[in-house]
């Protein structure tokens, strides 16, 4: 059974930084990506437990020369960050320096290295591959947007196709697997890409080690993106955003910046897939509990020292609860604001169109959403774009509409512009998905959470995929074998670890989908989800117009 990623990340940073052999200050040289890389994964405080008392930017400015300490270079073996490198060994300013690359490095970088190192100040040079920028522990992504070509939507961009090349071949080596692979066989870009990573990763052996590598198409899912989310995670994502760990927002006319990591949030890791009711009331009772222990007053001796010790312990749960109190508030305001859960508001909407074949029907009920001034335009935008969905062989009636009533409710021209977009990115047979997003089986997984009465209750298609890995019963004719491995792919049976990958972007949605798979088939089957993208709604509609306008 694979690892989760968290502790796959931890053991490279612990093996860079905490070797007997590095005794004595230490500095970390990083280059742009490896710095969020680290920050995602440890803490500065245990880093500087392990001697680390400098960080640095290698393709920075460089400091003064530090010749009683050691340098750990953690960098990504690409053109920029080895030209500094180089740079750095040609004029050193450290004492030694081990070198630990994110990914496979190429012959020609280590000879250019070699040749740098004129001082033979090199102790160590190794592969850490911790290529991909880590959000949870069953979590990854390449953080890029527009995946396909100039040319066509069935092609990559080549920088695109290149990254996320790199980083689903660093996850299947950090994992230490001989995967089989699979694409989904409606899309050319899905099969370039697994075919790519096959061949990146060389002779496998005669057999997989009951590992799968399965490689998706975001367009054959365009609803997930473009609902309101009702979970903790995935709220402050689309109401604020989380990039690489943080939030920023204003509150009572300052600016916050928290940090939000799972991996250092006993917390948040919590809460995050809570639904909007579940997860007030667990910060409600986490403020509570900062509250009650704060003001507890020692009267003896003994009871005073018990409470000193636990002042450090106490600060945190403090700090914790100021956090996601400030968050939970925000998310307030902006469901009481965008009219999210008001009655005839973006919740029925939405279920009136998911809920409702007939295509008067639903039309009515988006102008009705159109025509409010209590709703955000960037949530009239949405109940439109779900209704084209919905509705794809009315799209020549009802774009004319809908572009009329959304520039009268002041929805910008640009957004606008995603109604004629949207089809064309991902429209039935335009985007090679066969099937209706609103079919009969698919939409019995839209229900109402009706004990909360807090959003809807949307499983994604990712989670039926899942289900069907894990029995055994994947459709041979929809998720095609890589060439070169079908004879035996098909003899290893049902996997055991499963590596997701969705060409386009994923949802924090579709991550506590998979997050709840491993939970209900803990030590059974395990599976981790990768990406181009984290998406929420402002990210998805990006990346239709980059893929669908001329570059």
């Amino acid at each position: 059974m694979m690892r989760d990623l968290y502790a796959i990340a931890r053991e490279y940073v612990r093996l860079m930084t905490d070797d007997t052999s590095k005794r004595g200050p230490k500095c970390l040289l990083l280059d742009r990506f490896t710095t969020t890389a680290v920050s995602m994964v440890t803490p500065r405080s245990t880093l500087l437990q392990r001697g680390v008392y400098l960080f640095q930017r290698i393709d920075g400015n460089r400091g003064e020369r530090l010749q009683d300490v050691q340098a750990i270079v953690f960098i990504r073996p690409c053109e920029k960050s080895i030209k500094a490198l180089e740079t750095e060994l040609q004029q050193p300013r450290f004492k030694s320096y081990n070198i630990y690359f994110s990914n496979v490095t190429e012959i020609k970088f280590l000879r250019r290295l070699a040749k740098a190192d004129k001082h033979e100040l090199v102790r160590v040079i190794q592969e850490c591959y911790l290529d991909f920028h880590l959000v949870d522990a069953h979590l990854f992504t390449c953080d890029l947007l527009g995946c396909c070509g100039r040319d066509s939507l069935h092609q990559w961009n080549p920088s695109a196709f290149d990254e996320s090349a790199s980083v689903l071949h660093a996850v299947v080596n950090a994992m230490g697997c001989t995967p089989a692979f699979r694409f989904q066989s409606s899309s050319p870009m899905c099969e370039a890409l697994a075919s790519q990573v096959r061949k990146m990763c060389g002779h496998a052996a005669a057999t997989p080690d009951r590992t799968l590598v399965l490689v998706l198409d975001r367009r054959d899912d365009p609803v997930t993106p473009l609902l309101a989310p009702w979970t903790y995670q995935a709220m402050i994502h689309e109401c604020i955003e989380i990039k690489n760990g943080t939030v920023r927002f204003n509150a009572e006319g300052s600016e916050q910046q928290l940090q939000l990591i799972s991996g250092q949030d006993d917390f948040y890791r919590s809460i995050m897939f809570l639904f909007y009711e579940d997860y007030i009331l667990k910060i409600k009772a986490l403020f509570d509990d900062a509250k009650q222990r704060r003001n507890v007053v020692g009267e003896t001796v003994e009871e005073m020292k018990k409470f000193v010790q636990s002042l450090p312990e106490l600060r945190e749960t403090v700090e914790k609860a100021r956090k996601h109190v400030a968050l939970a508030h925000m998310l307030k305001q902006q469901v009481n604001k965008r009219s999210w859960m008001d009655q005839n508001g973006i919740l029925d909407a939405e279920l009136s169109i998911i809920e409702t074949w007939d295509h008067s029907t639903s039309l009515s009920e988006v102008l009705r959403i159109t025509e409010s001034p209590d709703v955000d335009p960037i949530d009239k935008l949405r109940v439109a774009l779900l209704h084209l969905l919905r509705h794809e062989s009315k799209k020549s009636k009802d774009l004319g509409i809908l572009t009329n009533a959304l520039s009268k409710a002041l929805v910008s021209s640009e957004n606008i512009e995603v109604l004629k977009l949207l089809l064309l990115y991902c429209g039935k047979g335009a985007s090679g998905r066969k099937s209706d997003c609103f079919n009969a089986a698919s939409t019995s997984l839209f229900k109402r959470q009706a004990e909360l009465d807090a959003g809807i209750t949307h499983t994604p298609l990712l989670a039926q995929t899942l289900d069907n890995i894990a029995k055994g019963k994947i459709d041979d004719s929809k998720y095609k074998v890589v060439k070169t491995e079908e004879k035996q792919a098909k003899a290893t049976g049902p996997p055991r670890n499963i590596i997701l990958f969705m060409v386009g972007g994923t949802t924090y949605e579709e991550s506590s989908i998979v997050d709840k798979f491993n939970e209900e088939n803990r030590g059974s089957v395990k599976a981790i989800l990768g990406s181009t993208y984290v998406h929420n709604m402002a990210s998805f509609l990006k990346e239709i117009k980059l893929c669908t306008q001329p570059q």
